[in-house]
C-alpha cells in the first residue's frame, strides 16, 4: 500500500510540475501559439494519438481516484483505535474519548476550561489536553492526578497495552476563587429561600 501511495505522489508531483512550466513558459512567450495549435490539431486528426490521449486521462482519473482512496483510508484510520475480540474487531472512535475526557475533567472544581485531543502514533496513544485553571490550582499536583486519571480511564476503557503519552497545557488562569463562588451560590440560594417564604402580616 505505500508503494502505491508512493508512485500517486509521483505521479502527481510530476504532473503538476509539467503543467507549472508550461503555464510558466506561456506566459513568457517562450511556447508558439501556432505550433500549439498544429500539435492539437495533429492529435485531433490522428487515430492513434487520440488513443494515447484518451488512455491517458483514464489514467489519469484511475490515479485520482486511487489517491482519494488512499488518503481516505489514512483519515479515517487516525480517527478511530481498533483491536481484535475473540468474536470480532471493535473499533472505537477517538472523538468518543475525547468527550469522555472533556465531561470527567470538567468535574474538577479547579478545571474553567478543558479541551482535550487524541492521536495514534507509532509509539502509542497521544493525548493533549488545554486547560484553563482557577487562580486556587495547584498546578503540579493537579496536572499529575489528571495524568494518571486520564491515562487509567482510557486503559479501563479500551484494555490498551501500548503506552499512553499525556501531555498538559495550561492556557490560561482564571482570577475566579472557587470558595467565593461556592460562597456566592449558597448566598444566592439562602436568599431564594427567604424569597419563597409567605408573608403572614405584622404582628402586635
Amino acid at each position: 500500500m505505500k508503494f502505491v501511495t508512493r508512485i500517486a505522489v509521483l505521479f502527481y508531483v510530476t504532473l503538476v510540475l509539467f503543467i507549472g512550466c508550461f503555464m510558466i513558459m506561456f506566459v513568457t512567450k517562450w511556447v508558439n501559439l501556432n505550433n500549439i495549435f498544429n500539435f492539437i490539431l495533429a492529435i485531433y486528426l490522428d487515430n492513434t494519438l487520440r488513443l494515447i490521449i484518451g488512455i491517458s486521462g483514464g489514467v489519469i482519473l484511475f490515479m485520482n481516484f486511487l489517491f482519494y482512496q488512499l488518503y481516505s483510508i489514512n483519515a479515517h484510520r487516525d480517527k478511530i483505535i481498533a483491536f481484535d475480540n475473540p468474536s470480532g474487531r471493535v473499533s472505537v472512535s477517538l472523538v468518543a474519548l475525547e468527550d469522555l475526557i472533556k465531561r470527567m475533567l470538567y468535574k474538577m472544581d479547579e478545571i474553567k476550561e478543558v479541551k482535550a485531543s487524541i492521536a495514534v502514533t507509532r509509539k502509542g496513544l497521544r493525548v493533549k489536553v488545554r486547560l484553563a485553571l482557577r487562580s486556587e490550582a495547584n498546578i503540579p499536583e493537579l496536572t499529575a492526578s489528571m495524568q494518571e486519571l486520564v491515562k487509567s480511564k482510557i486503559q479501563d476503557i479500551i484494555g490498551l497495552e501500548e503506552p499512553i503519552s499525556i501531555t498538559i497545557y495550561v492556557g490560561r488562569i482564571i482570577l475566579d476563587r472557587i470558595k467565593d463562588k461556592k460562597k456566592e451560590l449558597s448566598e444566592e440560594k439562602k436568599n431564594d429561600e427567604l424569597s419563597n417564604i409567605p408573608f403572614h402580616g405584622y404582628r402586635l
